[in-house]
């Protein structure tokens, strides 16, 4: 990520987890939030490699599945660390 990205992506992950939380206060199921969440993030990614008029090779696919792995690897890591428990 570039310099200066770091507050901005900090500030965008609060104000997207605000906005869930919004909707799971207002009843709707954790999972359903979370899968809204996923599939409007996978929308963007394609509109950000292809516009609105394409769609994502195979091999796009895999690229943005690997960010999304390296990202839920980084927070399950912060996690750990903060719980101070050793995974299994």
């Amino acid at each position: 990520m570039k310099e200066g990205n770091v507050e901005k992506h900090q500030m965008m992950t609060n104000e997207f987890i605000e906005l869930a939380n919004k909707f799971k206060d207002k009843g709707i199921d954790l999972q359903v939030v979370s899968a809204a969440l996923m599939y409007a993030s996978g929308i963007y990614a394609t509109y950000v490699y292809t516009g609105n008029e394409g769609y994502l090779q195979d091999s796009g696919v895999t690229k943005v599945v690997n960010a999304y792995e390296k990202y839920l690897r980084q927070i399950q890591a912060a996690k750990i660390a903060q719980t101070n428990v050793q995974p299994q």
